[in-house]
């Protein structure tokens, strides 16, 4: 996409700062007018997605000289976000703009500057931090829950007898270790009455 556009003003003149907030400058208001002109006449186009951006400046009538040729750059940049409230590119920070170029071109009779836009097709890829961490959950994978065998009704199922470990006794057992206990003595009794307690 190539866009030709008047030359915009300053930085130093396009915003006014206040108590009540900042403003834009009557000479910013003018150009914003005549460049969304200068765009609606030539039809160009929407580049989506991260782009290289070449901004060529044409002196002639109305540039200085003693002029910082970046100087054209934030408000140039600022107006293809914005342009006519849908912009000709998606926004104008790092994930958009990869590829910058400022140069300064022949002399015409007024001053203006061309802007070629091109789609970048490997781009560079930035994460937020909430992103990344999205992205380093999807690349793990998860592990399964194991499922349980389903039974269907009326099978026949089998329960082995397993060999029970010498330290583990049944409810009962416990009850009549008990019971043998308090001939022994009262302090035995209720140890062993607490942790058949504790089995319930």
């Amino acid at each position: 996409m190539i866009l030709e556009l008047p030359i915009p003003p300053s930085v130093n003149h396009c915003w006014r700062f206040t108590s009540r907030g900042v403003f834009k400058k009557p000479e910013y208001i003018r150009w914003l007018k005549d460049a969304e002109i200068a765009a609606a006449t030539q039809k160009v186009q929407r580049v989506p997605g991260p782009v290289a951006i070449s901004i060529v400046i044409h002196p002639g009538d109305g540039w200085n000289i003693r002029r910082d040729p970046d100087n054209v750059l934030k408000c140039c940049l600022d107006f293809l976000q914005s342009a006519g409230g849908c912009g000709f590119i998606d926004g104008d920070d790092c994930r958009t703009m990869q590829r910058l170029f400022l140069a300064v071109g022949p002399v015409r009779k007024s001053a203006c500057i061309t802007v070629r836009i091109k789609e970048i097709k490997t781009p560079v890829i930035i994460l937020t931090k909430a992103e990344a961490k999205q992205a380093a959950r999807a690349s793990v994978p998860r592990a399964k829950k194991a499922q349980k065998p389903k039974v269907e009704a009326g099978a026949n199922i089998t329960v082995e007898d397993e060999p029970r470990d010498s330290f583990f006794y049944s409810l009962e057992e416990l009850r009549a270790i008990a019971r043998e206990a308090k001939s022994r003595g009262k302090a035995m009794a209720t140890q062993i009455s607490a942790q058949c307690d504790a089995c319930r």
